[in-house]
């Protein structure tokens, strides 16, 4: 687990935690709950009636 900083092209970064590859935005949890939230996804058990949601973050900003 490590800490990265991603720059757009127009110079804006974003801090994120990358967890086995994976990027997470680090403004959510510390990056320790995210390490155990990741780590913890092989043992989520689903069942029957359960729904899964998956969409893209949201993107952009705006300026004021």
């Amino acid at each position: 687990m490590s800490e990265v900083t991603i720059q757009d092209d127009g110079g804006d970064t974003l801090h994120a935690i990358d967890v086995g590859g994976f990027i997470h935005p680090s403004f959510s949890k510390d990056p320790a709950h995210v390490k155990r939230i990741f780590e913890s996804v092989p043992n989520f058990k689903c069942r029957e009636d359960d729904v899964m949601l998956c969409t893209f973050p949201k993107t952009g900003k705006t300026k004021d």
